[in-house]
């Protein structure tokens, strides 16, 4: 539950930031930053979930292939969600970096 409501939070950040008037912009490129962390920190965890495992304090967790439980926002399975999401989100960031380094150099 902790993930959707930290990517929630940082997606509305980033909302906040297109809306705001530029003036006020000064928190934009750490607000992507996280954005862009969060996507490639879940994308590594997901990817490890499917590899070696991850080290949890009961042992190791390890899902098996991306059919695993239904997803409430479409009938495919929550990994494919998450993966397709993440990786759009992870590119999103990186373009939005890209434009807000370039906009502060101008």
């Amino acid at each position: 539950m902790a993930n959707w409501l930290l990517s929630a939070v940082i997606a509305a950040l980033l909302l906040v930031t297109v809306v705001l008037p530029r003036a006020l912009r000064r928190m934009d490129v750490l607000i992507v930053m996280a954005g862009l962390t969060w996507s490639i920190g879940t994308l590594a965890a997901f990817a490890l979930s499917r590899g070696p495992g991850l080290p949890t304090l009961h042992g190791t967790f390890k899902e098996h292939g991306l059919e695993t439980t239904a997803s409430y926002v479409s009938t495919w399975g929550s990994a494919k969600v998450t993966l397709v999401t993440e990786t759009v989100a992870a590119i999103v960031c990186a373009a939005s970096l890209k434009v807000s380094v370039r906009a502060r150099a101008r």
